[in-house]
């Protein structure tokens, strides 16, 4: 069975938790286990059946290829991607739906994934090309959230947007220079939210192909903001606006 290796006690801690992957082997660093984090996450994995050994913080380090480890790493079957059909919303709220198009650092990844959870996406929706994806180091980033979201890659984020339409999701794209302010847009309905690359923003095709553009209003002289600050003010609004607040 192919594997990768999770690293760092909220990625391993979620993944056990969440229940998407096999948990194959789990690590603890030598003398770790005393402490109160690690005593719960060793006790939840000997619950689930998976073997448990003791390592040296710098043999956790060569296995992991970080310093960031926190005294634990697991060895787990590969993060498992959704299909584009299985984004489904939950029961009796509208789809929310997140496209991510070229978003290739690791770090915004793991953010956006940490705040899409937070505020209720049913999916995320990532390109196969030129793409972060859910490796170790995103979900260390995400503080574990990732290991419970749905992902699904699609060949053709443009044509994906079409499919969306059909079916009655409406997509928005955030541009900086949109006319329209992201605060007094209407993001009730059934929605896909889409964020371009950082400092590029969308591809001109897939920004054709959103229903609407919104921008989120700034002062000062630097012109835009990182891409998961930007995500993450967009999805809290659509949060907010979606449960009345």
């Amino acid at each position: 069975m192919k594997s990768e290796i999770l690293y760092g006690v909220h990625p391993v801690q979620e993944a056990i938790r969440a229940g998407r992957r096999k948990i194959l082997h789990l690590y603890i660093g030598e003398g770790k286990e005393t402490g109160r984090r690690l005593a719960g996450l060793l006790q939840e994995a000997e619950a689930s059946g998976s073997p448990v050994s003791r390592l040296s913080a710098q043999r956790l380090q060569a296995m992991t290829g970080s310093t960031a480890h926190q005294g634990v790493a697991a060895t787990v079957s590969p993060y498992p991607f959704a299909s584009f059909a299985e984004l489904t919303p939950r029961s009796g709220q509208p789809p929310f739906l997140l496209l991510l198009d070229g978003i290739q650092d690791p770090h915004n990844l793991g953010a956006i994934s940490r705040t899409a959870l937070s505020v209720g996406v049913d999916g995320i929706i990532l390109p196969k090309d030129r793409s972060a994806t859910p490796t170790p180091a995103v979900s260390k980033a995400s503080a574990g959230a990732v290991e419970h979201l749905p992902v699904a890659r699609v060949t053709n984020l443009a044509r994906t947007l079409e499919t969306l339409r059909k079916r009655g999701v409406w997509s928005y794209g955030l541009e900086q220079n949109a006319s329209q302010s992201l605060f007094s847009s209407d993001l009730r309905g059934p929605m896909a939210l889409v964020v371009g690359a950082e400092g590029k923003g969308l591809r001109r095709l897939v920004g054709e192909r959103c229903d609407g553009s919104v921008a989120i209003p700034q002062l000062g002289p630097v012109s835009s903001l990182n891409a998961s600050v930007a995500a993450g003010v967009t999805l809290y609004e659509a949060f907010r606006q979606r449960h009345g607040l």
